[in-house]
């Protein structure tokens, strides 16, 4: 689903993998969907909320063709990018199955490795293409080597920021994936209920 900034050279890719591993696929451009809701909103969107606009008409999208074509949605988050809330909130996150969660971005590369997937796949700079010169490690600040080296700590080992904190590691880069972690753990839930009903 392309649409102002793509990058070509990544839908000449994604083109080619779904056509070496046999896979039908349909492209849609969001670009005009996208320019609607800038146009119309009553404010100016900044960069940010342009890119989850974008996310967002995606999985409007992804749904259309699911639901009239009896379909379920298929995610490729990974567990980095759920545990430091990186995706878009009823956008990317918005699946009925996903099959990679649970593994760190690392873990995905060597899964990608194992089952032999072509290297330049493996190797691409991660982004989600949402602004020009979009790069997912430029924007949190780390690359996802140290980001999962962190989280395994915090979230697995259930280790402190002080202890995690070391020689290879400085205070500030446990400390920004810790507040990520934290911050964004409205979008690892449902919605919360408020109780208005009198208890019985």
């Amino acid at each position: 689903m392309p649409g102002d900034p793509s990058n070509p050279e990544n839908m000449e890719d994604a083109r080619n993998l779904c056509q070496n591993l046999g896979i039908n696929y349909r492209e849609i451009s969001i670009e005009s969907t996208v320019k609607e809701f800038e146009d119309v909103a009553p404010f100016e969107i900044s960069k940010e909320t342009l890119g989850n606009v974008r996310a967002r008409t995606r999985m409007i999208y992804e749904y259309i063709d699911a639901n009239e074509n009896n379909l379920l949605v298929l995610g490729t988050g990974n567990r980095s990018e759920l545990l430091i809330g990186y995706f878009t909130k009823y956008g990317d996150a918005a699946t009925d199955i996903s099959p990679v969660a649970d593994l760190y971005k690392t873990e995905v590369k060597r899964l990608a490795e194992h089952i032999g997937l072509n290297r330049k796949f493996i190797e691409k700079e991660p982004s989600a293409g949402l602004w020009d010169d979009h790069s997912d490690e430029d924007e949190i600040g780390l690359t996802y080597d140290k980001i999962d080296l962190i989280l395994k700590q915090l979230v697995d080992q259930e280790k402190s920021v002080k202890e995690i904190a070391d020689g290879d590691i400085a205070r500030e880069e446990v400390e920004r994936i810790n507040g990520m972690h934290q911050d964004s753990s409205h979008k690892r839930s449902l919605s919360e209920i408020h109780k208005l009903r009198p208890e019985k």
